[in-house]
């Protein structure tokens, strides 16, 4: 088995440990923060041992134990802590997934029950998974990372997810991603930060401002300007709150007029000033 695993781990498709597979397992043998970032691919995220407890775009926190698992998409920025002895593994994928060769993650939009209850959802881990989930840690464990290896293991995950959760249940976790245009979102999470207001990034999208604001509307289920104003805060938040930057710098990236108006904002949307802010931060 040894000569066989040098073999494997010669091999072109050989994928390393780290943002490239799309399983990767977790470890936290005391209790820690989890790095702070955006996430870079839609992803599944298995708390198998301990629990995870998350700050989801700064405003509110969820914690998830120990046989439950969760969606977090592109883009979404997340800092947390994992308690003593946490065993997580992720697995991440694409728009064009399907839970099987005859059901897209899609047509789930027809079962979304309840929209109110969807923007973060958990469900079990039944038996089967936790399994396939166990198993599939060890291979990790073992050095098997080949490119099809993955592939082939969120391949079946999928069809795990079909076979043992209602389409109801899993309407409710993937809802983040359904009726709505993928590429559109990927475009705007990736671009709004390069625009000043709606109809630069309506330009930079190359339509118009009123066909823009309908797609938004349809995509984000809210206008473009109320959500690029609260990304806006989530985004100021994070660089008073982590940074040492000079506020004079934060207010001149983020376009404020004065450092009047830059308070304001602030205040109207924290309820503190940036100072305070800042020293609540530390």
């Amino acid at each position: 088995m040894a000569g066989s695993l040098k073999e494997h781990l010669a091999c072109s498709r050989y994928v390393p440990s780290g943002a490239n597979a799309v399983f990767k397992v977790f470890r936290y043998p005391k209790e820690e923060r989890l790095p702070s970032g955006s996430v870079l691919h839609s992803s599944l995220f298995f708390v198998l041992e301990g629990s995870v407890h998350l700050v989801d775009d700064v405003f509110s926190e969820q914690a998830v134990p120990a046989g439950e698992f969760f969606l977090l998409t592109k883009g979404t920025y997340v800092k947390g802590r994992a308690a003593q002895g946490s065993l997580v593994i992720r697995c991440f994928f694409s728009k064009e997934m399907q839970l099987c060769n005859r059901f897209s993650l899609e047509q789930l939009g027809a079962f979304v029950a309840d929209k109110a209850t969807c923007s973060f959802a958990t469900l079990p881990i039944c038996e089967r998974l936790d399994e396939f989930l166990r198993l599939t840690v060890r291979y990790l464990d073992d050095g098997l990372s080949c490119m099809h290896f993955h592939q082939g293991k969120r391949n079946e995950l999928f069809w795990l997810l079909r076979g043992y959760y209602s389409k109801e249940d899993l309407a409710k976790l993937f809802y983040p991603l359904l009726n709505t245009d993928l590429d559109f979102r990927d475009f705007v999470v990736e671009n709004y930060k390069k625009a000043k207001d709606v109809k630069e990034l309506s330009a930079l999208a190359h339509q118009s401002l009123s066909t823009f604001n309908r797609h938004f509307k349809k995509a984000f289920g809210i206008p473009a300007a109320e959500w690029i104003e609260k990304e806006k805060a989530k985004d100021l938040y994070r660089e008073i709150c982590i940074t040492d930057r000079p506020f004079s710098e934060i207010a001149d990236e983020y376009n404020f007029s004065s450092a009047s108006y830059f308070t304001t904002f602030c205040k109207r949307h924290f309820g503190k000033t940036p100072k305070e802010l800042r020293e609540g931060g530390k």
